[in-house]
């Protein structure tokens, strides 16, 4: 199943290639880890703990800030 969508405010021209392959791994990471168990998470009233660490290994936790 693919994300399809209208840029209607041409913001997909605003990114850099890299900002896009990082689109791209985070949705992908998205259909195959949080797609199979979100409805499950949501009845039960609990949070996917499960994913912590594969959200940390893609690197999307915390601010990425120059030092």
């Amino acid at each position: 199943m693919g994300f399809d969508s209208i840029d209607f405010l041409g913001l997909d021209n605003e990114l850099s290639s890299e900002e896009k392959l990082a689109r791209a791994a985070v949705r992908s990471f998205v259909e195959a880890e949080v797609n199979p168990v979100i409805a499950e998470c949501f009845e039960e009233g609990r949070f996917p703990t499960q994913l912590i660490a594969k959200l940390a290994d893609l690197g999307v936790l915390g601010a990425n800030l120059p030092e």
